[in-house]
């Protein structure tokens, strides 16, 4: 009990000494007083991600940076949609539309020799022209855009270019063209004139190309395609020159492959259905390792061409026969 009262006296002198000498303790713990109003310390969200807004067409980006669509856009008549006349320019659709109108230009144009350019994640569709034309632009990315109905090509990239996850649909002349030095990945083109087109130098890998008019892939010199889908083109894959062929299915077509240059590689291929499997009208070629079935022609190949034997039906031929064999069956 005495404990107690002891504590209730202490706390009611020390209450009482606070209150006579304030200042003393102010100064041995700091002042009291807010030197003023609490300061901002948050950040701008172009602090945290400088970019700019793309809200309205036409749009002209004439300086380096990244840009970024805001809504659905519509073009206007005689117009491009977006033009880029910069360098190291990365534009992102957000996921939205670049919709043209009968007499509108090109959907995305870049503007003149520049370089590092970057296009993703979007819609372009119904220009008069290209839907995205970097013809003129190096070193471009193009990623997960959808192109459709455009009077001219659905995406065009010069040297050195990646066009990754992208899809090309029903436009007038080419889905997708690929420049020298240049790479397609994983992309899909259909309904097209010429689906995808590779020029010199330049890889198609994992593409799907159907129901164009006229070729599902076209090669130049040096190309590479492998491991792709080509079905109910007129031509599966058109091959020019001093390319390589590798580990495609090619089905359903007038040609399933058509060689029309020289010294190029044919190679473990998978035919089918097509009216002629292998047409290969070109000198210096190499031919082994195929399969093809249910073609009404398997094989075309013109002399001056080295091929390993076809076998039909070869049964016990699997086992004894050379290795480089094509097979009919």
């Amino acid at each position: 009990m005495n404990l107690r009262a002891d504590y209730l006296r202490n706390a009611i002198a020390l209450f009482t000494l606070v209150l006579a000498t304030p200042s003393a303790f102010a100064a041995s713990g700091g002042p009291l007083t807010p030197p003023g109003p609490p300061a901002v310390v948050y950040k701008t969200l172009n602090e945290l991600e400088p970019r700019t807004p793309v809200s309205s067409l036409p749009y002209s980006i004439t300086a380096p940076g990244s840009y970024y669509v805001t809504t659905n856009l519509v073009g206007v008549a005689s117009q491009n949609g977006i033009t880029i006349s910069a360098n190291d320019v990365t534009l992102d659709l957000s996921g939205f539309s670049l919709v043209g109108v009968a007499s509108s230009l090109d959907g995305i144009q870049v503007s003149g020799a520049r370089t590092n350019i970057a296009v993703f994640n979007g819609v372009v569709r119904d220009w008069r022209n290209d839907g995205v034309d970097c013809s003129s632009a190096y070193n471009s990315q193009l990623r997960d855009l959808r192109v459709s109905n455009c009077g001219a090509n659905g995406l065009v990239v010069n040297q050195g270019s990646v066009v990754t996850s992208c899809n090309a649909f029903g436009n007038v002349h080419n889905g997708i063209m690929a420049s020298f030095g240049s790479t397609v990945l994983n992309c899909t083109a259909s309904s097209n004139t010429n689906g995808i087109v590779v020029s010199d130098g330049s890889t198609a890998t994992g593409c799907t190309a159907a129901s164009n008019g006229t070729n599902g892939i076209v090669t130049a010199s040096g190309a590479t395609v492998t491991g792709c889908t080509v079905r109910a083109n007129k031509t599966g894959i058109n091959v020019g020159d001093d390319g390589r062929i590798v580990g495609n299915l090619c089905t359903g077509s007038i040609e399933g492959i058509l060689i029309i240059g020289s010294d190029n590689r044919i190679e473990g291929n998978h035919i089918t259905d097509n009216a002629v499997g292998i047409d290969c009208n070109g000198a210096g070629n190499l031919i082994i390792c195929n399969t093809l079935a249910g073609n009404t022609t398997r094989y075309s190949i013109s002399s001056g061409n080295s091929y390993g034997s076809v076998l039909v039906s070869p049964g016990s031929g699997f086992m004894a026969s050379n290795p480089w064999s094509n097979f009919s069956y």
